[in-house]
């Protein structure tokens, strides 16, 4: 990993701004939102064998609602990028979309069933369970494998990881399975349903947890395998378009069966990036009990953040640096917590580069500072030691915290989900452009 120097930013960017690739990128995946909330309603209805009238207004509404959505976050002057409030309120949108497209749905549709899994969303009782029992297991993986102030993190970025697997393995698994959907008087059904589900949601989960445990437990292993990963789905891509446009109708029946797991992933995906994102609002310390002072260091930076993944925020790691105060020196030891405003150059950084954002000379404070108890070995000397519940740093002359910071440490994993959200809407896309 190497250091980002801001200062030479500046000469060819103004701060806050992005590269044309994720400019480009966020507005398809507007342009497929829109796509997908008018072609996703027909398609429904073909599946059920519903009268496809009230799929059009129905269509139309959603269309519209999200249009307002993404215009409210793009056109308004805000000193953070266009595109970066997008990549924001896009899945939050989306979010709200699938919510009142469930409620929607159940008033103008017939509650069908094909196997025990609900069809769609005429119901959300299948979509609601699946999305309960899948956020505890990415929140208990994340516990289990992200170190402090890491968990949420972790949590998000096997959330994303599982969207991403079960939208390229539910079309192929709708294809091998499709010979557990059979036909009788009443309809298509399913046979041996749970094991069909656990089929189809039980591989991406796994796999998402082993991937979040390697990049956070061996990160120099991930990188080496990225460009097998990337060719693996790459090749699971091109496998469910496959099965997707080959007009297979139990496959079809199958893969609608499936759309509760796949809006799951999806919610859960969206509930994680809102817990970053609440996360990384910096809260403003109370400096009244903090020690206040100058860093001292003999050289480089004392606090800097790292992007090691566009599946998370920015890492943050500190160094042992010497903190000077009117009571005098308190040596201050490394791996502290961090709660200071990430710079707006930060938009430039790319995978594993860093930033620094506590230097020499800078002004900070630090709670958590006690004096020694009777007894202490360090009883006779005046300098505080760090208390039992840790150390905390801010930095005393930062503004008060405002969205721009939320946005700042929140906009690559929205991004990487949008990104995501595209990859998985095609097999989706090509299977209800067949069926047109």
């Amino acid at each position: 990993m190497h250091a980002f120097c801001e200062e030479d930013s500046k000469a060819f960017w103004r701060e806050g701004k992005v590269g044309e690739a994720v400019h480009a990128g966020v507005l398809a995946a507007a342009a497929v939102t829109l796509l997908v909330a008018r072609i996703a309603p027909t398609a429904l209805c073909e599946h059920m064998w519903l009268h496809r009238s009230p799929a059009r207004w129905f269509g139309d509404w959603l269309v519209f609602g999200l249009a307002v959505a993404i215009g409210l976050a793009y056109l308004p002057r805000f000193r953070v990028a266009r595109t970066l409030r997008v990549a924001l309120v896009l899945p939050i949108a989306q979010l709200a979309a699938i919510g009142v497209a469930a409620v929607m749905w159940s008033s103008i549709s017939e509650a069908r069933y094909v196997g025990y899994v609900t069809t769609a969303i005429a119901t959300c009782s299948t979509a609601v369970g699946i999305t309960v029992e899948l956020g505890l297991v990415c929140a208990i993986a994340g516990c289990a494998i992200g170190r402090r102030r890491e968990r949420a993190h972790v949590a998000l970025q096997i959330a994303l990881a599982n969207l991403l697997l079960a939208g390229l393995w539910l079309p192929i698994a709708s294809g091998v399975l499709a010979d557990h959907v059979v036909w009788t008087i009443a309809g298509a059904e399913v046979t041996s349903p749970w094991r069909v589900l656990a089929i189809a949601a039980v591989p991406p989960l796994a796999c998402a947890i082993a991937f979040g445990a390697i990049a956070q437990r061996a990160p120099e292993l991930a990188r080496r395998l990225r460009v097998a990963i990337g060719v693996a789905l790459g090749c699971a891509l091109v496998a469910g378009m496959l099965v997707r446009l080959g007009r297979s109708t139990n496959a079809s029946v199958l893969y609608g069966n499936f759309v509760p797991t796949l809006l799951a992933a999806v919610i859960v995906s969206v509930l994680a990036l809102a817990a970053v994102a609440i996360g990384a609002w910096p809260r403003r310390r109370r400096t009244r009990d903090a020690l206040v002072g100058t860093v001292a260091l003999a050289e480089g930076f004392a606090a800097q953040l790292t992007l090691a993944s566009w599946l998370r925020g920015p890492t943050p790691a500190t160094r042992a640096f010497t903190l000077v105060t009117a009571r005098g020196a308190v040596p201050v030891p490394a791996g502290i917590a961090l709660d200071v405003q990430l710079p707006a150059g930060s938009t430039l950084l790319a995978t594993g580069e860093s930033i620094a954002v506590v230097r020499a000379g800078d002004e900070v404070a630090i709670e958590g500072f006690v004096e020694p108890p009777a007894g202490h070995p360090f009883r006779g000397s005046s300098a505080p030691q760090p208390g039992p519940r840790g150390l905390a740093l801010t930095r005393t002359g930062d503004p008060p915290p405002d969205l721009a910071q939320v946005a700042l440490v929140a906009w690559r994993p929205c991004v990487a989900y949008l990104a995501i959200v595209l990859v998985v809407a095609l097999p989706a896309l090509a299977g209800a452009l067949v069926l047109e």
